[in-house]
């Protein structure tokens, strides 16, 4: 089985398929990831202010009332903009407006009591609980925005997050070449009808199958680390310019947990596939179907969440502001199941091979 792995892995190194997908890793992970660490600094203003319009802060409380009424003035002053001056005495109360502007801020006004002054002076603006959903986010500004990621940062450690999102991106990534490489791990031997040869040959089935499926895996592998190793040293690097602590155990914890369980999953089912129909071409359309069900959201949810058998775990959100815990915790579990199948899959792939080889097919 070694001679098998070793001449599967260095076969998958001479595909030109598998090298312009080193490619896509490579340029797709710079141009996706690494945006989100160049555009801030806590040691440079500039960069501080490109980061704050692209980070929410959450807000609660008399901040989030105060938003929610800042939100309400410029849909006032949209509507005033829209309607030309002799309709607006109809539709819009300009006195009231003034009033409202100056008079309902830092107040504790319910959204009842918000939403009858609205109605009484305007038209056509949307109600005040809209405009409170609203404001539970805000861009930051310099000020928040530094205060936020000094928060984040006493609590964990900057390689925390980022993994996260590198895992994330980069895992995505590696699942697009994964669908277009792995399928492909039995396709010259079934194209060219080898049980013939493997009638003549001492090799088990599972010699077979375990070989083909760990060079395979192993390329991929290899180059998820490589890849990974060269931007934990950029990282390094650029973490200490910038003032931040990185963690390189902490960093490699989330590849290995989130990618690596996942590309070997796709490994399998792909190659069940392509053996199950004898062709390669049926796993691709299934495993991009695959995809989307693992990326979108479930009906009436917004974001990522855990779905059962999902196949690789994402890292939603904002750079500080991932899943929670709890969905950590069920895309632990759903790893944990995956694997499992994946395994058992493999054995099965083994029997069908076992027959087919035995008794034809």
């Amino acid at each position: 089985m070694r001679e098998l792995v070793k001449k599967q892995f260095f076969f998958i190194y001479k595909n030109k398929l598998f090298w312009a997908g080193i490619c896509f890793l490579i340029l797709g992970s710079y141009f996706l990831i690494f945006p989100l660490f160049r555009n801030f600094s806590m040691n440079n203003l500039e960069k501080m202010e490109k980061y704050a319009n692209t980070i929410n802060v959450e807000l609660s409380g008399k901040d989030r009332y105060n938003y929610m009424i800042e939100l309400i003035i410029d849909e006032l002053e949209r509507v005033n903009s829209e309607y030309p001056e002799e309709y607006t005495d109809d539709i819009f109360n300009k006195a009231a407006y003034e009033k409202f502007r100056n008079e309902f801020k830092n107040t504790t006004k319910s959204l009842e009591e918000i939403d009858e002054y609205l109605v009484k002076n305007f038209k056509g603006v949307a109600n005040s609980e809209f405009f409170y959903q609203l404001a539970e986010y805000k861009k930051g500004t310099v000020e928040e925005t530094g205060q936020f990621i000094s928060e984040k940062l006493n609590s964990h450690s900057f390689s925390y997050y980022f993994g996260k999102k590198y895992a994330d991106y980069f895992g995505m990534l590696c699942f697009v070449v994964a669908v277009i490489l792995f399928p492909f791990t039995f396709n010259d031997d079934l194209k060219r009808d080898i049980r013939e040869v493997i009638y003549t040959k001492p090799i088990k089935a599972y010699h077979y199958i375990y070989g083909k499926i760990i060079g395979t895996y192993t390329a991929m592998v290899s180059t998820v680390l490589g890849i990974s190793g060269c931007y934990t040293v950029y990282l390094i690097i650029l973490s200490h310019l910038n003032g931040f602590e990185f963690k390189i155990a902490e960093f490699w914890f989330f590849i290995t947990f989130s990618i690596l369980p996942s590309l070997f999953a796709c490994c399998i089912i792909s190659s069940f596939i392509a053996v199950l129909c004898k062709s390669a071409l049926p796993a691709i359309p299934v495993m991009i179907l695959y995809f989307f069900y693992s990326n979108l959201p479930l009906p009436g949810q917004q974001g990522w969440s855990v779905k059962p058998l999902t196949l690789f775990l994402r890292f939603d959100g904002e750079l500080f502001d991932l899943i929670s815990s709890k969905e950590l915790v069920a895309g632990s579990i759903n790893q944990i199941i995956i694997l499992v199948i994946s395994f058992l899959l493999l054995n099965i792939m083994v029997w069908i091979w076992r027959r087919r080889t035995k008794w034809g097919s």
